[in-house]
């Protein structure tokens, strides 16, 4: 169930515009083209994610995989604003560890690093099974 009108919307079109921001980023490392704002688009779009999420699920995500995932993402973005020579590896392993993670069953995305693990992580005995169910129904990442 939605915590609020166009729940879903909302979710799936900051996920599109921070896809986009990325692409926008690693398209102009990868052509060698002049800098741009898309750093800045990566950063601001990765952000209201994270405050998507957080407003969903809480202060316990806090405690989840796939939010110390971010926070190595939002290092490695770090790295490639610092050190222009390593933005292009750096972002590329930004990008492998963010396709991983969002595409990990529930149940990895919300193993505990510390803290309570989230429903998805804690749900039945079938894994991925009852992770999909969960993930269909919203309850969780």
């Amino acid at each position: 169930m939605p915590l609020y009108p166009l729940d879903r919307l909302i979710r799936d079109l900051a996920r599109t515009a921070h896809l986009g921001a990325m692409a926008w980023w690693l398209g102009a490392e990868l052509s060698g083209g002049a800098e741009s704002v898309a750093p800045a688009a990566v950063l601001v779009t990765g952000g209201a994610l994270m405050g998507l999420q957080l407003h969903r699920a809480g202060p316990d995500a806090l405690g989840h995989l796939s939010t110390w995932v971010v926070f190595v993402k939002l290092g490695l973005v770090s790295v490639a604003v610092a050190a222009p020579s390593l933005s292009l590896p750096a972002l590329l392993v930004a990008l492998l560890l963010g396709g991983l993670i969002s595409h990990a069953p529930g149940a990895v995305r919300q193993a505990a690093v510390f803290g309570a693990p989230g429903p998805c992580a804690t749900r039945g005995d079938h894994g991925e099974d009852d992770a999909r169910s969960c993930s269909a129904r919203g309850e969780g990442g």
